[in-house]
């Protein structure tokens, strides 16, 4: 019975909360209707802002509450790419791409400056996400790349980046690596936080009972015809004025204001909004931004504020002197407040705390931590990428292609040319035949066979499709990874006929020596009759101790010696010790 209960409430609190949501004026949406739809075809939102298909043109984000900056009035959009259309980069559909592979950058120009916080890139893949560089031009004509960049992942295929530039903008270059693959392209200009926010003016102007109260200027019409019902105005008599005439907006929460856009009245009496001051005031009444206009009013006053301190408060006060009455009036058709929320909260309402592991600023759409792009240490991001390491959350490691393996901490880029490829920064052409090393500026040893290496050490391709193991083993060279000067072919036949003659020299010795050890017989030599069984005794003796004579060692002076000592020994010495002496006789130093 009581899970019965239970989910009867359950049922009833949300059939109840539907259709306080549901009770929105066709058009509006929000718990407290304060958020416009922008459907395309003036189609009507659910009940959080949701589109039947897509957002109208100029607007995008959640809720479509964001306006975009690449279709405002002003905004050129020019691509490198052949096709001259970039009709698919701003088009909200993401099935429609990028067809033209020589693209290579995308650039958005402005006919007036823009305070730049975020954009939004929609790819193919999800490979392209990080892989984009940006160069902004300020509107005192300096460049900046993107300054403290930060980036939350959308979706697979969705990224945002943020950077502080600090500065209002005039053109946006995106180039990077995966620009082939764009499909669209959002810059945030804010969303307006001013709507149906509570206003309240020094006095209400009331004509034909019709009251044109204070909240006629956030009412989302900017429609500038007074008699449409669409502007507040003060009152013009003085007893029924607080001084000093004012309209005053307050925000339910604090938000940073970057721009805010006025529409004045267009009928008549636009000369009421000359010299106006306008200040934003924090939680605390602090100023936190001041501007005064000029002598001569405009129809539409764009002010880019360029602030980070949260804003509670915005005044408009009129100095413009009537003749009659002697009374300052201020009429205003529309005034929007192009903002976000302020660090720590996210959401519509800003009422989100942001998560702990980021509670001081997160993707103010969606609540997510931003990630760190060639930083380590999200969401603070101050700690640089390691080296060899690159992209977001220093997650990726720098390509083996890069020399040293060094790449850029962004874009993944080599930043130190390329080993063993041709076409720095990117490192995707290896070297040709030949070639190796950083850039392919080195040329192969020319001993290496058909002058080919390895690209990149260097090292020789030591063998042949048609060559013998032994000949391969001949034919090596020496890894020569420095690319030091060889010795060169001549040398080296030089060096190997050198050996050959030594190996000559000494078998062409060997033969002489054993020539000598064996004299030609004379004729007055007397016929030894046991000369056969001696030598047969020698042989015999040779084959059985295997001995080999060092006659390379043998001085001959030492022989003499030993002659002289063999004469005084035994007959009974060995037949080996009587060889000695007839090669005696034969020794030039002591032929007689």
């Amino acid at each position: 019975m009581g899970l019965l209960f239970k989910l009867i409430l359950c049922f009833t609190v949300l059939t109840c909360a539907s259709s306080v949501l549901a009770q929105c004026p066709v058009g509006w949406f929000g718990s407290k209707c304060q958020y416009m739809c922008h459907c395309e075809s003036d189609a009507h939102c659910d009940s959080y802002g949701q589109c039947p298909t897509k957002c109208i043109a100029g607007w995008f984000g959640q809720g479509c509450q964001y306006e975009d900056l690449t279709t405002i009035d002003g905004a050129l959009i020019s691509t490198s790419a052949v096709s001259s259309s970039t009709s698919w980069l701003t088009d909200q559909d993401v099935t429609t791409c990028n067809e033209d592979p020589s693209l290579n950058s995308i650039t958005v120009q402005w006919d007036r400056p823009y305070p730049f916080t975020w954009l939004r890139l929609q790819a193919k893949t999800s490979t392209a996400i990080g892989q984009f560089e940006f160069l902004f031009t300020t509107n005192g004509n300096k460049s900046y790349n993107c300054i403290n960049q930060l980036l939350a992942i959308v979706d697979t295929t969705t990224v945002d980046y943020r950077c502080d530039i600090n500065d209002t903008v005039t053109r946006l270059i995106i180039t990077g690596s995966s620009l082939y693959s764009v499909c669209s392209l959002y810059i945030s200009g804010g969303r307006n936080v001013a709507l149906k926010q509570t206003a309240q003016q020094s006095g209400t102007y009331v004509f034909a009972n019709i009251s044109y109260s204070a909240s006629l200027a956030v009412d989302g019409d900017a429609n500038p015809y007074f008699h449409n019902n669409t502007c507040s105005h003060t009152t013009d008599i003085l007893q029924e004025s607080v001084p000093p005439v004012s309209w005053t907006l307050t925000l339910d929460t604090p938000r940073v204001i970057n721009r805010i856009k006025i529409y004045n009245r267009a009928d008549c009496c636009s000369y009421r909004l000359s010299n106006f001051s306008l200040e934003t005031m924090d939680i605390n009444n602090h100023t936190v931004w001041s501007y005064v206009g000029p002598v001569n009013a405009s129809l539409v006053y764009e002010l880019n504020t360029m602030q980070q301190e949260p804003v509670k408060t915005i005044r408009i006060i009129a100095t413009k002197i009537e003749v009659n009455p002697i009374l300052p009036m201020v009429t205003l058709c529309e005034v929007f407040l192009f903002g976000d929320c302020e660090p720590g909260t996210w959401g519509l309402g800003c009422t989100s705390p942001c998560p702990t592991e980021c509670r001081d600023f997160c993707q103010q759409e969606s609540g997510k931590c931003f990630k760190c792009l060639g930083y380590v240490d999200p969401p603070r991001c101050t700690t640089a990428c390691l080296p060899n390491t690159w992209g977001i959350n220093c997650q990726s490691n720098c390509s083996s292609s890069c020399q040293n393996t060094s790449c850029d901490k962004l874009t993944g880029v080599c930043d130190k040319g390329c080993n063993g490829y041709s076409n720095p920064p990117a490192c995707t052409v290896e070297c040709a035949s030949g070639k190796w090393g950083h850039n392919c500026s080195y040329e192969c040893n020319s001993s290496c066979i058909r002058q080919t290496c390895e690209r990149v050490t260097g090292l020789c391709q030591s063998t042949s499709e048609n060559t013998a193991t032994t000949a391969s083993l001949a034919t090596t060279v020496v890894p020569d990874p420095c690319n030091c000067p060889s010795l060169g072919p001549g040398i080296g036949i030089g060096i190997a006929i050198g050996v050959v003659s030594i190996v000559l020299v000494d078998v062409a010795i060997y033969f002489i020596f054993i020539k000598r050890r064996q004299p030609p017989a004379t004729a007055n030599d007397p016929v030894d009759k046991t000369q056969g069984t001696q030598l047969q005794q020698y042989d015999s003796l040779k084959e059985n101790t295997q001995y080999k004579p060092h006659y390379e060692t043998v001085d001959p002076i030492d022989i003499d010696k030993t002659s002289v000592t063999q004469g005084s020994t035994s007959m009974n010495s060995s037949p080996y010790e009587n060889e000695i002496a007839p090669y005696e006789s034969y020794s030039p130093k002591h032929k007689k």
